[in-house]
């Protein structure tokens, strides 16, 4: 479609005004842009920039504070919203089969109420041949890949009839061949005349696939309209910070102590893994969804049983028992603990060092928690409220300062700053850079070129479970990062 043809059309989807606050956080400011019938329509921005709170006003998730949205110029209602969403988490359930998940939110029934097994799985078996996944209906979907995960939560939406689809990081676990391929399906859908946004980090999909882009920073419009070149988004995409605030040295300096280190190490999931991580340099590692990225930090971690090789954290005193504070991927399932109190999340995993003779001292846990909270400035500064009860930023700030109050000598880290906004995002940057400063080693996990370049002093890439790279972050863009996990 030429911009020509697009100045001409209707748009299916029309967004004014769009607010959105949570306290006193302001995360969408009058957020203005619409979709063309039959136009890829790429949503960009870094974490926290406000994409994921408009694509959960789209479905109906949350509401916004003030603003419109139109679907063929009629308001969008939340009986009939016309919007077919893949988010991040792809909405699947693994105990349930292939089939049962494509037809989970309308299944085909007979007049009488019963679902007619044989019809699904013919359709599903059309389904799936549509998007190149050769398995069976009836497989279990536990049993597939993150990357096949992925191709059936497409599938699934290639079946709906909505006027907008929404396709959320689907392709972050998927190979570059794999992802054009999905890519290219969704464009027959869009030349059907339906709209499609799709969000993503991998700018050269934005590239090859979307003729018009909008980028969100902090809240705010940037930019909107025709998609420019990969290094005109750049621009766009990464602020000037990330390059400029810190000069990195070649590390590792001469001299420095090796704090962590994978030698030919396997685990059931990953290897051979050879990584070394020296005092006082953060090392991070890139690549997507599908190439095994985090089970490589879980393995440093400790997570992850050695089958060959070897695994060694050595202490500040050059002991073999160095200390280890681990932040996982998914904060949501797998780091705060919704049950408790923000005071005893972060202390949870200190508990040796706060207590004496197997009880815990509440005066000093209060106050090592009170420096830690007020060191990663958690609000509200209450160590008694509820986890729950503060927003995702400050909940990651939170398990930051779990991690601090370990005193470890390796920090991993996985996805340090997924869904937090701009101003978090800088905090933990800085946590980062003073942990190092003061001589932790330092590993990154994650899918976001802009947290390796804002904060790495080498980068390596992971495919399968291994590293297949790794360099100098200094003099590298964030075209040479997407290139090379590309």
């Amino acid at each position: 479609m030429t911009a020509a043809d697009s100045s001409a059309r209707t748009p299916v989807l029309s967004v004014r005004g769009l607010q959105k606050s949570f306290g006193r956080h302001h995360v969408l400011k009058s957020v203005d842009f619409e979709v063309l019938p039959g136009q890829l329509h790429a949503l960009l921005g870094p974490n926290g920039a406000g994409k994921s709170t408009i694509v959960r006003i789209l479905s109906g998730v949350e509401e916004a504070d003030a603003g419109i949205v139109e679907i063929d110029g009629n308001a969008l209602g939340r009986e009939d919203r016309k919007i077919s969403i893949i988010h991040q988490d792809l909405g699947l359930v693994d105990t349930l089969s292939v089939r049962e998940n494509l037809f989970m939110t309308h299944p085909r029934t007979s007049r009488f109420g019963f679902v007619r097994t044989a019809s699904e799985r013919s359709e599903a078996s059309d389904l799936l041949e549509d998007i190149g996944l050769r398995i069976h209906p009836d497989t279990r979907l536990g049993d597939l890949g993150l990357g096949e995960k992925s191709l059936v939560a497409v599938a699934r939406l290639l079946s709906s009839d909505a006027r907008i689809l929404v396709l959320d990081e689907v392709t972050a676990a998927l190979t570059r061949k794999e992802a054009d391929f999905v890519l290219e399906r969704v464009r027959r859908i869009a030349d059907a005349g339906v709209g499609v946004i799709l969000v993503t980090h991998r700018l050269h999909e934005v590239v090859a696939h979307c003729e018009w882009a909008t980028v969100i920073r902090d809240g705010a419009i940037t930019y909107s309209g025709a998609t420019p070149s990969l290094g005109d988004i750049q621009r766009f995409f990464v602020p000037d910070w990330v390059n400029s605030e810190r000069q990195r040295p070649s590390l590792p300096a001469d001299g420095a102590p090796l704090v962590a280190s994978l030698t030919a190490c396997k685990s059931a999931d990953v290897g051979p893994v050879d990584l070394s991580v020296y005092s006082g340099e953060v090392v991070a590692l890139v690549g997507t969804l599908s190439s095994k990225l985090y089970a490589i930090g879980h393995l440093l971690a400790g997570m992850a049983t050695v089958t060959s090789g070897s695994r060694c954290v050595r202490s500040s005193s050059g002991t073999d028992d160095g200390r280890v504070a681990f932040v996982p991927e998914d904060r949501r399932y797998l780091g705060v603990l919704n049950l408790l109190d923000v005071e005893a999340n972060i202390s949870v995993s200190s508990l040796r060092y706060v207590s004496r003779l197997g009880w815990i001292r509440s005066s000093f846990e209060r106050a090592a928690v009170d420096e830690e909270i007020e060191r990663l400035d958690v609000r509200p500064a209450e160590p008694t409220a509820a986890i729950e009860s503060l927003s995702g930023g400050n909940q990651q700030k939170t398990l930051m300062a779990r991690a601090a109050l370990r005193q470890p000598d390796l920090y991993v880290l996985c996805e340090p700053t997924r869904g937090v906004d701009l101003a978090t995002r800088r905090a933990i940057y800085e946590f980062i850079e003073n942990v190092r400063s003061a001589g932790a080693a330092v590993l990154i996990m994650t899918i976001d070129p802009e947290d390796a370049l804002a904060v790495a002093d080498r980068i390596g890439v992971v495919e399968a479970g291994e590293i297949v790279s790794m360099s100098q972050a200094s003099g590298m863009t964030i075209l040479d990062v997407l290139e090379a996990v590309s």
